[in-house]
């Protein structure tokens, strides 16, 4: 699949809810913008966001955020809250990370945190030397 930049004038075939889109967290801004901040259109998608503790670390740290972080943690976590389903996926979260997307969430917006029993007992016993 080629890839697109958001100034593509491909791009402007995309057809919202029916193809997916991949950003980084600079971009994210762009991609609720491409989306016209319709939660009708972004409710057809999930949201998966990986090594989450990497990207609250980063959303909240890096100097290249600097002059728009604000907007940046609006954008993200309008997509949190209006996305069909937000997976969160790391292998370590902190009180931060849950915060942060708890604060993303309504109140009456369930939470179900699974640990991968699989991981665990395959690495358990190994040591490093």
């Amino acid at each position: 699949m080629p890839k697109l930049k958001y100034d593509n004038m491909e791009l402007e075939e995309f057809q919202k809810g029916e193809q997916n889109l991949l950003t980084m967290t600079d971009s994210v801004s762009k991609i609720v913008r491409f989306y016209e901040r319709n939660p009708r259109i972004v409710k057809k998608y999930a949201l998966y966001l990986d090594e989450i503790h990497c990207i609250v670390q980063y959303i909240f740290s890096s100097t290249t955020l600097s002059d728009n972080r604000r907007s940046v943690v609006i954008d993200v976590q309008w997509l949190m809250r209006n996305t069909e389903k937000m997976i969160a996926v790391d292998n370590c979260t902190t009180d931060m990370d849950c915060g942060f997307i708890k604060s993303a969430l309504s109140e009456n917006v369930p939470m179900t945190f699974d640990i991968n029993e699989h991981q665990i007992s395959r690495h358990q016993g190994t040591t490093s030397q």
